[in-house]
């Protein structure tokens, strides 16, 4: 389930009454009113940012988080069933170096995805990288974020993509199998959960299908990257930053670089005050303004 819901689940009585916003406002005056209304809410709507940036969207782990109680073990176990039992049932390699390659994969999920640094790391060939990748995506564990062409809303041919999981329950799951994997730090599943935001946003506005690509990451002649640039977000650029600090602006100074107006999504940091500058904005008051 998208954030707006998982929030609603978690507590049907105390949730802001506002309206979703479209992806074309983010970075206008009534996006502006909207964010400044949800400040009684800003407390709560950051801690559910965190929960579920651990417990994700599938409705046993949105349930137990409900109860206050820990991620059920049984249900980790059913993931890893889902991944290494039906994705990858026909992978070929040992459930052990099947792990280090989901956590090789998601440790990268923040930059275009390089396989062979990726196979060199794990120590598997580079075609098994790319076999698995495609396991994945194929059994809708994983999208796809391209880099956008210099021209047009289209990928860029022969480029790395970003690689994504659909939920932190399957970025953390080597973790969770096993505590001495890493876990996924909180920035790039912010980023991911952000990502997924706007793509569950322009299909539910009908925005674009799933034939096609409609989400792209952006090169700077600079070759700085900005993490998300889509037709459907009318000259926006979204960036998840998850910091706490103020001092936010220079974690701007690409997308302010840019042609692009910007929207940093942080842990809780609010500025708004100026409309020709990006604005900093808590990712779980975003999230919560465009999930569904």
């Amino acid at each position: 389930m998208g954030f707006r819901t998982f929030v609603e689940t978690l507590d049907r009585n105390d949730r802001p009454p506002l309206p979703t916003l479209r992806l074309s406002e983010l970075h206008s005056t009534r996006a502006a009113e909207a964010y400044a209304s949800l400040i009684p809410w800003l407390d709560i709507l950051v801690a559910a940012w965190g929960q579920y940036l651990q417990y994700g969207g599938f409705p046993k782990s949105v349930a137990a988080a409900r109860r206050g109680e820990a991620l059920p073990e049984a249900f980790v176990e059913d993931i890893y069933s889902v991944v290494s039992g039906d994705a990858f049932k026909s992978s070929r390699l040992p459930s052990t170096t099947e792990m280090a390659l989901l956590e090789r994969l998601w440790k990268s999920m923040a930059a275009p995805a390089n396989l062979t640094a990726i196979a060199q790391d794990v120590g598997v060939a580079q075609e098994s990288v790319s076999r698995h990748v495609e396991f994945l995506r194929d059994a809708y564990l994983l999208w796809v974020c391209p880099l956008k062409a210099s021209t047009g809303w289209l990928p860029k041919v022969r480029s790395q993509q970003k690689l994504y999981a659909v939920d932190p329950l399957i970025a953390r799951l080597p973790h969770l199998k096993n505590q001495y994997r890493a876990d996924v730090d909180p920035t790039v599943l912010t980023e991911m959960q952000l990502g997924l935001a706007v793509r569950r946003r322009i299909l539910a506005e009908g925005l674009a299908s799933l034939s096609d690509d409609f989400l792209f990451f952006e090169r700077t002649p600079s070759r700085k990257e900005i993490d998300f640039v889509a037709e459907a977000l009318g000259g926006v650029a979204l960036e998840g930053k998850y910091i706490s600090s103020g001092r936010w602006r220079s974690e701007a100074a690409t997308v302010e670089a840019s042609a692009w107006k910007g929207i940093l999504a942080t842990h809780n940091v609010l500025d708004i005050g100026d409309q020709s500058r990006a604005w900093a904005v808590p990712a779980g008051l975003l999230a919560y303004l465009i999930d569904t």
